[in-house]
């Protein structure tokens, strides 16, 4: 086995060894076959030849392709390739490809490929291409791609990109990105988006689409919300609100995202006669403009309620609220507006909740009387600011 791959690595290192010849010097043969170069049927003028068959027990170099290549080992191509080629290793071609590259572990072509690359291990395209890669460790074109990359770990581009980005590990387009990329870990696209991101971590420009992940980054989105944990839009809708309401007193909200759509990280400071109760919380929401100064958002979060030492195991507050928004400045907002609330908590020690609800709607202690449900109706005032 060693032996074999060092032999592939001979052919695919040759490129310097051999200049690529300009068609006019390649003659067409309707069959060559060598055992390996350059012992073969034609020797070391297989280089300056087009071949419609051609059969390399070991591995070939040959002129071109136009219609149906095996290799052993590998197969090699100064010239431009058009049809089948089948490798047990290694696919090495300077010039371009049109048709079916198949290979256990390398399909490589210096210049564009508009093809399908099927190989085990990776495909590499030295400059742009079209159709459909698919290998089980990466991809990679040092240009425009348009069509299917799927690997099993990476897939990487250097230009425009229109189709689909699918791997295990990560998918990487450094140019604008038309279509959809789908990654285990993390979708990476340093020009804009058009279309849809779904990994872990998704970043972007200038975003038309969605990006669905844990942590989402972009520096614009021209339409389209991005979902996840966080969200980090640098042109997006990014506020801080600090507020009150009858339950907890003082409020911090930190808002991500963009208007249609943001992620909501809360924190709560009540004081009391014997121990402060804080809040800590998590939630989304959803902005649209009325005017150019008042605007309506609703947002939906829980927190867990909590005492310095008693930290009961269900102890939650669940707060939808929808405030009127007025802008006296660029950056500077007052909100004011009613909530809907469910507090769900165990008792303490002395048969109590934390919180103290005001005139519930509704109040029903569990069936085995550990804890209560209650529903009320309050409000909302604060100020926001926005950066």
């Amino acid at each position: 086995m060693r032996t074999l791959l060092m032999i592939a690595i001979c052919v695919l290192c040759q490129q310097t060894a051999l200049a690529q010849f300009p068609d006019d010097s390649v003659k067409s043969k309707p069959i060559q076959v060598s055992f390996i170069h350059p012992i073969g049927i034609y020797g070391n003028a297989s280089i300056h030849q087009k071949n419609y068959l051609s059969f390399n027990i070991i591995y070939g170099i040959n002129g071109g392709l136009t219609g149906f290549e095996f290799g052993g080992i590998a197969n090699k191509n100064l010239g431009d390739v058009s049809g089948l080629q089948i490798a047990g290793i290694a696919n090495n071609n300077l010039g371009s490809v049109n048709g079916i590259m198949i290979s256990g572990l390398i399909n490589q072509v210096k210049d564009s490929a508009y093809c399908v690359g099927i190989a085990g291990l990776t495909n590499r395209y030295g400059k742009s291409g079209g159709g459909l890669q698919i290998a089980g460790l990466s991809n990679n074109v040092d240009g425009a791609f348009t069509g299917l990359q799927a690997a099993g770990l990476r897939n990487k581009a250097k230009g425009t990109f229109n189709g689909f980005q699918v791997s295990g590990l990560s998918n990487y387009n450094h140019g604008n990105f038309y279509g959809m990329q789908v990654s285990g870990i993390s979708n990476m696209n340093s020009g804009n988006l058009s279309g849809l991101q779904i990994g872990l971590i998704n970043r972007a420009s200038i975003v038309g689409g969605m990006q669905i992940g844990l942590i989402n980054i972009a520096k614009k989105y021209e339409y389209g919300i991005p979902i996840g944990f966080l969200s980090i839009v640098s042109e997006g809708f990014n506020a801080i609100d600090l507020s009150y309401n009858e339950t907890v007193q003082y409020n911090a909200t930190l808002k991500l995202g963009v208007d249609h759509f943001y992620n909501i990280f809360k924190f709560g400071y009540t004081p009391k006669s014997t121990e402060a109760l804080y809040t800590y919380g998590i939630g989304a929401g959803s902005m649209v403009n009325l005017t150019e100064y008042f605007k309506i958002s609703v947002d939906l979060s829980t927190s867990y309620v909590t005492e310095k030492y008693f930290k009961p195991s269900v102890n939650f507050l669940t707060e939808g609220q929808l405030n009127l928004r007025y802008h006296i400045l660029n950056n500077i907002g007052l909100l004011a507006g009613p909530s809907l609330n469910m507090y769900v908590s165990e008792f303490d020690d002395a048969g109590q909740t934390l919180l103290t609800v005001p005139k519930p709607l509704y109040d029903q202690n569990w069936w085995y009387n550990g804890g209560k449900t209650q529903f009320w109706i309050g409000y909302n005032l604060g100020i926001s600011v926005m950066f």
